[in-house]
């Protein structure tokens, strides 16, 4: 969902439907996990007053050391250059579609460039984090070769392109070389910035035969997260409270 889709032409609670997903574990087993989703779309009934809109979605975002005594769950989080320094955004995630607090979002709400972003999940002071961001962190790094496809089994041929595959793979091993130093990097620069607000960082890698999308970005948090129950109340009441006038 973009950061504006579905935020017109709606009023009253959301309401939500209970599914059922397989989700893939590290190990290599899989489980089932019920979770529930919004069945309309929901956010605003603001039709066109975008400063409204942004007023709701943005109020309950943490900026910078805000976010050291913030409560404690899985927030989304950007780090964007403010003149010589960063600063760290972030909104705690309440629902698995991630309402109002989708990197867009967040991004929208600061107006910056974002130089970074992911998931984290946060206990006091400890937290783990990714660099799981499709649209901020995935083109950072360089893309693989594709691999030629050995289907002819007539010699020449076969050998031609076994050895082009073979040069392939040298290449994609040195991409992958350089992409995990540029993720090194990055890493050092974000725990340092969230080290200057006391933050105590790890972060989730991802096995080494994962798919390429989190080789470098890590373990995904969010995928697959139920509905937050809220202490005191249900999830559609929180969610009508952070949202509502």
């Amino acid at each position: 969902m973009s950061a504006m889709s579905g935020m017109s032409g709606m009023s009253g609670m959301p309401r939500f439907k209970r599914r059922t997903s397989k989700v893939r574990r590290s190990n290599g087993s899989t489980i089932h996990r019920s979770y529930s989703r919004l069945s309309t779309n929901f956010v605003s009934s603001l039709e066109g007053d975008t400063s409204r809109i942004r007023d709701r979605i943005c109020r309950h975002h943490k900026l910078g050391a805000a976010l050291t005594d913030a409560p404690d769950g899985i927030y989304t989080w950007i780090m964007y250059r403010d003149g010589d320094s960063f600063d760290i955004y972030a909104g705690k995630v309440r629902t698995n579609q991630e309402i109002g607090t989708l990197h867009q979002n967040l991004s929208w709400c600061t107006q910056k460039m974002v130089e970074f972003a992911g998931e984290l999940r946060k206990s006091g002071s400890v937290i783990e984090y990714n660099l799981q961001s499709g649209t901020y962190m995935a083109n950072k790094f360089t893309r693989f070769r594709r691999l030629l496809m050995t289907e002819s089994k007539t010699g020449k041929a076969l050998t031609d392109a076994t050895q082009t595959n073979e040069a392939r793979q040298a290449k994609n091993q040195l991409i992958h070389e350089d992409n995990v130093r540029l993720r090194q990097i990055i890493q050092g620069q974000v725990e340092a910035i969230f080290r200057g607000i006391e933050l105590d960082p790890t972060f989730l890698e991802a096995p080494a035969d994962s798919a390429i999308s989190l080789i470098y970005g890590g373990l995904p948090i969010i995928a697959g997260l139920d509905i937050v129950i809220e202490e005191g109340g249900s999830t559609n009441r929180s969610l009508g409270e952070v949202y509502s006038e």
